[in-house]
């Protein structure tokens, strides 16, 4: 609330600094991993969504 409520810009700075080393103490998210899910189709469909996952809405032969 501090940085929210603050005008002066070099104020700012060091609320940001001590926010984001506060983030590296407590880390709230750690990532375990990425995947990639592949998917194959026909060369006649039109309409895919590349959004990593499979969905099959918008899909037209």
């Amino acid at each position: 609330m501090d940085w929210a409520r603050e005008t002066d810009d070099a104020k700012r700075r060091q609320l940001t600094d001590a926010i984001q080393k506060r983030a590296y103490e407590f880390v709230p998210y750690v990532n375990f991993g990425q995947f990639f899910q592949p998917m194959a189709y026909r060369a006649n469909l039109k309409g895919l969504i590349s959004i990593g996952i499979p969905v099959m809405w918008n899909v037209e032969k």
